[in-house]
């Protein structure tokens, strides 16, 4: 939940910060059509806070928020120290997060996994709800291909 520090953090340091994935919403709001709504999937949607999107420029009419918070498995896990986790189980909550989102605001076009322990499960929402997934290992490799470019060699 860095993003209310973004600013801060850039101001602080000579290089580009990247302290959340929220910084992608701004960005995927863009690319669908202007009635459509980034969902935002969450460890924990009770932290989320008005500043939180300020820091990173979200503007609050473009996204819906789910948090995993009330998520069995998940919650055990991260929450409680739950020394294992049923995989498969939270991938479960996970894509079942997604499928209310979907189904609760059908203007959801596009879902962002703002947790960093949901990307494991991107496949499986994407295929779950048939939209683009987004999560910090999207952020990472675009960023990373910004900032160490290769010789064009055509398009793949």
């Amino acid at each position: 939940f860095t993003a209310k520090y973004q600013r801060e953090l850039a101001d602080a340091v000579s290089i580009p910060v990247f302290a959340s994935s929220l910084l992608l919403v701004p960005l995927i709001a863009r690319m669908l059509q202007s009635s459509k709504k980034v969902g935002i999937i969450t460890a924990d949607a009770r932290y989320i806070t008005d500043r939180h999107y300020a820091g990173v420029g979200i503007d609050k009419e473009t996204v819906r928020l789910i948090g995993l918070e009330h998520a069995k498995e998940f919650s055990e896990v991260v929450f409680a120290d739950k020394p294992n986790m049923d995989v498969s189980m939270v991938e479960q909550e996970v894509v079942d997060a997604a499928r209310t989102l979907t189904s609760e605001d059908p203007e959801v076009g596009a879902i962002l996994l703002e947790c960093s322990l949901l990307p494991p499960f991107a496949h499986a929402v994407q295929q779950a709800v048939g939209l683009p997934v987004f999560d910090f290992t999207t952020m990472i490799n675009m960023v990373h291909s910004t900032l160490i470019r290769t010789p064009f060699r055509g398009f793949l």
